[in-house]
């Protein structure tokens, strides 16, 4: 038999109830995220696009957990993520890591880097101080920073050396799924592309499957093998990266794309 796919969505819907407008008047609800399925192998990469508002970030917080679909539902390796016990979830949490675009929201400002780059490991009970703290600087010299800078604060980096640390963070648990919401969008262009590059590594080294959420075309293009194009919730169109990119069937792709500061 064969193994499921890692990460398959189905048809996921959420939607969000908004400030009632007259006393009387039922309270209107905004649908974020509208019928969106999308599958994902290990080691495959995905990108997610559109603009502001668009429900992609809304997507990855379903993806991860932090939000519950209202109809559908969020498989990882087979299982329903919202429909197992506690258990089985802290189980299979580390198995899905996200990076998010402002890196000091997963660095404790009070705490070393090395605290926060093993506290993901706590939930482990096979490790002890000494090995999470092993793993930690493992994951530290992944991203090609020095096991010794754990001792250091987050104020004392630059943002893309954060944004290296927040992805030691993501990967010492050794996940099966990364999901980037906007990672490089905070960085310098220079920045961005070491970043980017990393993460190609990252994925080849680890066998490591990469959902990337953004409206950068060019990060998409450089990272990714297939792309899924939303807009007010839905999905536009969805396919490889050069079929999508190369000849858009949908006007709003084309518009996108027309933005872009990189030609395709």
């Amino acid at each position: 038999m064969s193994e499921p796919t890692l990460l398959d969505v189905r048809s996921a819907t959420r939607r969000y109830r908004l400030p009632r407008t007259a006393l009387l008047s039922p309270a209107p609800t905004l649908t974020a995220v509208n019928d969106v399925s999308l599958s994902l192998n290990p080691g495959e990469c995905l990108g997610i696009v559109g603009e502001s508002g668009s429900g992609k970030s809304t997507l990855a917080r379903m993806i991860m957990g932090f939000e519950r679909p209202d109809d559908g539902a969020v498989l990882f390796q087979g299982q329903d993520i919202n429909a197992i016990d506690r258990s089985r979830l802290r189980r299979i949490r580390p198995r899905f890591q996200m990076v998010f675009q402002d890196p000091l929201g997963s660095l404790d400002p009070r705490r070393t880097v090395g605290w926060s780059v093993a506290e993901p490991l706590m939930v482990d009970p096979t490790l002890d101080a000494a090995a999470r703290r092993r793993r930690a600087g493992e994951a530290m010299e992944r991203v090609q920073m020095r096991a010794a800078d754990m001792a250091r604060f987050p104020h004392e980096f630059s943002g893309g050396q954060r944004q290296r640390i927040a992805i030691a963070r993501a990967i010492a648990p050794r996940p099966a799924l990364l999901i980037g919401d906007e990672p490089v969008a905070s960085l310098d262009v220079s920045v961005q592309a070491q970043i980017l590059n990393l993460l190609m590594d990252l994925r080849e080294e680890l066998n490591l499957a990469i959902v990337i959420i953004g409206h950068d075309l060019a990060v998409i293009a450089s990272l990714c093998d297939r792309v899924m194009v939303m807009r007010n919730g839905s999905v536009v169109e969805q396919g490889p990266v050069g079929a999508i990119l190369g000849s858009p069937q949908q006007a709003y792709t084309r518009a996108l794309l027309a933005a872009a500061e990189s030609p395709f």
